[in-house]
């Protein structure tokens, strides 16, 4: 398919689609989230959901877990961590 000279691919078009209304979902989850739980359980989701993407598209073949990611995910944890034992050492 062509559009004003570009080669476009209706199927990598679809996909977007996908990513954006996923992405869109995931934010609105998150609002939803913090009117009914906790703001430790909300922010909880919100770091690790990059992480359960990255698994994910790992699993459908469409990215690859490195060791790059593999120590990403535990800074994000570590950092998660972190704040958390301070927040319960605060209170």
């Amino acid at each position: 398919m062509e559009h004003d000279g570009l080669d476009v691919d209706p199927i990598s078009c679809m996909d977007r689609d996908r990513v954006i209304f996923a992405t869109y979902l995931g934010y609105l989850l998150i609002t939803f989230g913090l009117k009914r739980l906790s703001p430790t359980i909300v922010s909880g989701y919100t770091y690790t959901q990059p992480i359960v993407a990255a698994i994910v598209a790992s699993m459908i073949g469409q990215d690859s877990i490195n060791i790059l990611k593999v120590f990403s995910a535990c800074l994000i944890f570590a950092g998660v961590f972190l704040v958390s034992r301070q927040q319960n050492l605060a209170d």
